[in-house]
């Protein structure tokens, strides 16, 4: 009997209670969960390439011989990351430095990038409301207002991935209404472009 390959999943979120029902959604042996908290975090792990920063602090060399080696890499078809799946909160700060009342829709950089590096299933996922952040209103202007809405009409294809844009279905988890990652998930792998 073949050995089945752990499905390599990335989830981006910076809320405790989100992050735990991600646990609790991917449990193994089927599943390789990693998690990231910030748009910098999720960054160095999607992209495949291991130099992030210059060691020198030259940065001209660093992003001259970065693009040499990016370029030279995707000649060869090695631009790859090692997901399968991520699953993307919207709205984070841009570090765990940075101040947590301000929010960005780091998002849909994320899931740009993780498209960019051949990752197949790929979801932006917010529990926002569009009252209080304005950055939602372009989310549901491509998704529709829930998450069924999204089943309909979330769905892109951008290069060869699938990617979702949605408002999270949320369950109550001990009290606490939390995003649906494996809802989510189910969603994206089960998704035919075709039809």
């Amino acid at each position: 009997m073949p050995i089945q390959k752990q499905l390599e999943i990335l989830v981006v979120e910076d809320s405790p209670e989100h992050i735990e029902s991600a646990k609790i959604a991917f449990p193994g042996p089927d599943f390789n969960l990693t998690l990231a908290k910030d748009y910098f975090e999720a960054r160095k792990l999607i992209t495949p390439l291991l130099k992030c920063s210059p060691e020198d602090g030259n940065w001209d060399k660093f992003w001259k011989e970065y693009r040499e080696e990016f370029e030279e890499l995707k000649e060869t078809g090695q631009v790859k990351s090692k997901f399968d799946v991520v699953l993307t909160d919207l709205l984070m700060p841009t570090s765990p430095t940075s101040d947590e009342d301000y929010q960005s829709g780091y998002g849909f950089p994320i899931a740009l990038m993780a498209a960019k590096y051949g990752v197949p299933n790929i979801a932006v996922v917010t529990r926002g409301n569009h009252h209080q952040e304005r950055i939602i209103h372009g989310l549901e202007d491509i998704s529709g207002q829930s998450f069924e809405k999204a089943l309909r009409g979330g769905f892109r294809r951008i290069d060869n991935s699938n990617v979702l844009f949605t408002c999270a279905p949320v369950y109550d988890h001990n009290g606490i209404w939390v995003k649906d990652w494996k809802k989510v998930y189910d969603a994206l792998v089960t998704y035919d472009p075709k039809k």
